[in-house]
């Protein structure tokens, strides 16, 4: 079953990006696997100011627990995005292992998502603690036809608006190193705190940070 699934992946992509673009799309996530290298980025709910501009986009966020409670519309939408091999199997990763999915709307249409997980993956992400009343958010993106709006950024900062009602304290992203869109996106958003290199070995959660880019404000 689950080399069928990964063929029918294969195709799906092949269908909709052709091969040229899915060689393309192997070899980056090859090369990210190789070298785990991010740039680590943080928001401190409790002294962020939301600009009211951001609630006139028309853009509105919606979080959800669990599969069965996505709308029927939306499911129909997300199929479409991203097919029912890929998408199913990534809302079941996710949904697994306690993360929230966020899903961004303007006038009914999904133009983006991303996941949020209260206090890491067992209380580490990237190789750092994180604490239980802080978030970090994964797997965040804005669909194609939606690109290139400031959509990401301000879904972004409509769920931290929520989160903080909640009592989050911090929300961290993340962006690979050879990443330059999620760079560019994730730039008018977040405080850059510095670039990482991370593994795992056993109970042992490594993090190599690059001293040069600690603590400095990139914007």
């Amino acid at each position: 079953m689950r080399i069928d699934s990964f063929i029918r992946k294969i195709k799906w992509y092949h269908n909709k990006h052709g091969w040229a673009k899915l060689v393309s799309l192997a070899a980056m996530n090859i090369r990210d696997r190789m070298n785990k290298k991010e740039y680590m980025y943080c928001l401190d709910l409790n002294t962020l100011e939301f600009d009211n501009t951001i609630k006139k986009s028309g853009v509105t966020v919606e979080s959800f627990n669990k599969e069965l409670d996505i709308p029927a519309n939306d499911m129909e939408q997300l199929i479409t995005l991203k097919s029912k091999e890929i998408l199913l199997p990534f809302l079941n990763k996710f949904f697994n292992r306690g993360a929230t999915i966020w899903l961004a709307k303007k006038d009914g249409c999904i133009v983006g998502l991303v996941w949020s997980l209260n206090g890491g993956f067992n209380g580490f992400w990237m190789g750092m603690p994180i604490c239980p009343h802080d978030t970090i958010m994964i797997a965040g993106e804005t669909f194609p036809e939606f690109r290139g709006r400031n959509y990401f950024a301000i879904m972004i900062i409509l769920i931290c608006e929520k989160l903080k009602l909640t009592g989050t304290s911090r929300a961290y992203g993340a962006s690979h190193i050879n990443n330059m869109a999620s760079q560019k996106a994730q730039s008018k958003i977040w405080k850059r705190v510095g670039a990482v290199r991370y593994c795992q070995l056993r109970n042992w959660h490594i993090a190599v940070w690059d001293k040069k880019l600690l603590m400095i404000d990139f914007k």
